[in-house]
């Protein structure tokens, strides 16, 4: 099955990109990699909440919830594994993004965000933060053509074999 590749694929990349900019930026926090000024840089920021900074300091039930969500998540990719590719998809990019943050949080006490827009006050996210929101607007996406689908008498499941 493609899709815990695809997991994996998530991980390695976050790990490794939030490793590159913790080297080369943790130890100048005020520096940064200006790709488009006053635009979009790259910053390095230990964030010790979840999605735009919530529950700061609330490491073991980040910890917890996360855990769980991913176990839950790679259950539901094995007992779906004959869904719409969109589903599939959707939850090993949600899972792999969880996972990735979680080795931050169990290995370092915080999530190393790094990705920052300047012209407008937007929290500073990684790699794995977006494959969440990429995994989760396509499991949007795959409910909606499922409701369709529904209306007209068929599921995409059933269109699929």
């Amino acid at each position: 099955m493609i899709y815990y590749p695809v997991m994996l694929c998530v991980v390695l990349a976050d790990q490794l990109v939030k490793r590159a900019v913790g080297i080369y930026l943790r130890d100048a926090r005020k520096a940064a990699l200006r790709f488009i000024p006053g635009l979009f840089q790259i910053v390095y920021v230990e964030n010790t909440g979840a999605a735009f900074s919530i529950l700061q300091n609330k490491r073991a039930f980040l910890i917890l919830f996360t855990a769980l969500m991913v176990a839950a998540l790679i259950v539901c990719i094995f007992l779906k594994r004959k869904s719409s590719p969109v589903l599939l998809t959707g939850l090993a990019l949600v899972a792999g993004g969880g996972l990735g943050n979680l080795i931050d949080r169990v290995r370092l006490g915080y999530v190393v965000d790094y990705l920052a827009f300047q012209p407008v006050p937007f929290p500073v996210f990684n790699l794995a933060d977006i494959s969440v929101c990429t995994g989760c607007g396509l499991l949007l996406l795959h409910f909606v053509i499922e409701e369709l689908r529904a209306r007209k008498g068929k599921t995409f499941d059933e269109s699929a074999k």
